[in-house]
């Protein structure tokens, strides 16, 4: 089966297939998985909502479609031929293991990069630099190496989410940042960088309505098959649009009255 085919390539790049039908869930199971023996995530749509949310503006909706989608949820690409896009995309890819062991006197730090604590990693590697014994020094180095190579493409990722205008997500994210990486100049430029941004009056603004935006997601979710509750939500929603347009929650909002 071709989708089981690229599936297989795709695993070998290490990202994830997953296929939206609109079909019941019991014809998904017989022709999917039981006759053609699927290995990939199978979601069943049969409301069209996901699928709704996934048609590009502008562009025939055609199906099957083949989307890309981000770690965050957004389409980079879509289309048949999406090769070119992943290579290009895999080219900003990290890979923060540190794929073996170190000499067992930086045990403990390897055991906190490895948690995600990279910053006490980093700090407890550097007491290590001048150890007597050189492989020692050697694994600190590399520790300390990885740990702001680390360092240093999270904040470029980080930037580029706040040069697209992201703020609810990247001040989360820096605050993160900030935890992680404590001690190392990425904790300092995250802090220093959140700082900024909160004291924007148009960041401000967008945090404040993408709070309101969050908790009508909640009343959303709850009023799922209520129909005078499903209104009433969506008034509130299209409230929002109208008294913050520009806002990324507004627009957000206006998305989800289309579907």
């Amino acid at each position: 089966m071709r989708l089981n085919r690229l599936y297989d390539a795709y695993a070998k790049k290490g990202l994830r297939l997953i296929v939206i039908s609109p079909h019941g869930a019991a014809e998904l199971r017989k022709e999917l998985i039981e006759t053609h023996k699927a290995k990939y995530w199978i979601a069943c749509d049969s409301t069209l909502r996901t699928t709704i949310g996934y048609v590009v503006p502008n562009v025939p909706a055609v199906f099957p479609m083949t989307y890309l989608v981000s770690g965050r949820g957004a389409i980079v690409d879509h289309g048949a031929k999406l090769e070119a896009t992943i290579e290009s995309l895999l080219q900003e890819v990290f890979e923060p293991a540190l794929g073996r062991s170190l000499h067992k006197v930086l045990a403990s730090a390897q055991k906190s990069y490895d948690a995600g604590a990279v910053g006490a990693a980093w700090k407890a590697a550097g007491a290590k630099l001048e150890h007597e014994d050189a492989a020692v020094v050697a694994d600190a180095t590399f520790l300390r190496k990885r740990a702001e190579a680390y360092g240093a493409f999270k904040q470029r990722m980080l930037q580029r989410e706040i040069d697209a205008g992201a703020y609810p997500e990247s001040v989360a994210a820096l605050k993160v940042l900030e935890k992680d990486f404590r001690g190392m100049p990425t904790a300092s430029w995250a802090n220093e960088t959140r700082r900024t941004l909160e004291k924007d009056p148009k960041v401000r603004v967008e945090l404040k309505v993408w709070a309101q935006f969050e908790k009508l997601l909640v009343k959303a979710e709850k009023a799922e098959g209520d129909p005078k509750k499903t209104r009433s939500v969506n008034k509130a929603f299209n409230a929002l649009a109208r008294k913050y347009p520009g806002t990324r929650a507004a627009a957000e909002a206006e998305r989800r009255l289309l579907r």
